[in-house]
């Protein structure tokens, strides 16, 4: 299991995020940011994840980060 670090977050090739999806779109080049191949929709960030998620991800997001502590958190506290 390889780790990436991207953006300051350190998380696993394993992990269910649209970073790790096979319909993330590039399209950074063209200004256009990262977006999502299914709705064409921006990103708001590599550790989100949506019902539309094909890749080989099966595990939660591991990066332990305070932004991604705070939002993890925020989703307990919501959901």
């Amino acid at each position: 299991m390889a780790n990436i670090q991207k953006h300051g977050h350190w998380f696993r090739t394993t992990d269910k995020c649209c970073f790790n999806c096979n319909h993330l779109l590039w399209m950074i080049g063209v200004g256009q940011g990262l977006r999502c191949g299914v709705d064409k929709s921006v990103i708001p960030g590599i550790y989100h994840v949506c019902d539309n998620f094909s890749g080989l991800g099966g595990t939660e997001w591991s990066c332990k980060c305070d932004k991604c502590k705070g939002k993890y958190e925020n989703s307990l506290d919501n959901g």
